[in-house]
């Protein structure tokens, strides 16, 4: 990599603060994962700019803390709606801290690689529901909050398992059929993008 190379993944002028210019793109980044959909491709397309970044801080001279990451999460067995939902969300806000305490690109790299595994293991669950008439958008999620209302409300109806969830066609006001069939959908396209990338 070149000195001109280097300054253009930083976003910096000859002359400027390398480091500084190495926060602030970490900053980005760390705004980005916490803020964007989970989409693999997406968020695999960001970390290749984010290994740009670090060959150009490393062109500095900038050495980052070689910060082991361990996280073992236990991914429950159960099929309950709610608790699965909670599960999730409890586990990416620990995820979530953890990319906001990155210190160095390679921190960043493995907190994200294991967020995208979680998520993974999550939205395989969603079942397909043929009953959601509101066209699905991959990249558009529903506020977790309105989520956990609504699966409050699906289980006061006796909905209270990914099988009953299939088995629904009443989501009127409801914002989890939507969800469903977005995870759903968004678990066959990784597939799909898995697949391509693999070349098969």
């Amino acid at each position: 990599m070149t000195e001109n190379e280097a300054c253009i993944f930083l976003g910096m002028e000859k002359g400027e603060d390398p480091f500084e210019a190495f926060e602030e793109s970490l900053f980005q980044f760390k705004k980005f994962f916490t803020s964007q959909p989970i989409i693999r491709a997406t968020f695999l397309a960001k970390l290749k700019k984010v290994e740009k970044v670090e060959e150009a801080a490393l062109f500095f001279g900038i050495e980052t803390p070689e910060v082991p990451f361990v996280f073992v999460f236990e991914w429950s067995e159960a099929k309950e709606l709610l608790f699965v939902f909670q599960s999730f969300q409890a586990i990416k806000s620990k995820l979530f801290l953890a990319i906001q305490d990155s210190k160095s690109c390679a921190y960043l790299k493995l907190v994200i690689h294991t967020l995208l595994d979680l998520n993974l293991r999550y939205i395989q669950l969603w079942p397909e529901i043929k009953a959601q008439d509101t066209p699905v958008v991959l990249a558009k999620e529903k506020d977790p909050m309105e989520l956990l209302t609504d699966l409050q409300k699906l289980k006061e109806r006796g909905i209270e398992t990914f099988f009953d969830l299939s088995n629904t066609t009443d989501f009127a006001g409801n914002s989890i059929g939507y969800e469903s069939q977005r995870l759903y959908l968004l678990h066959k396209k990784e597939e799909e993008w898995k697949t391509i990338s693999l070349g098969i």
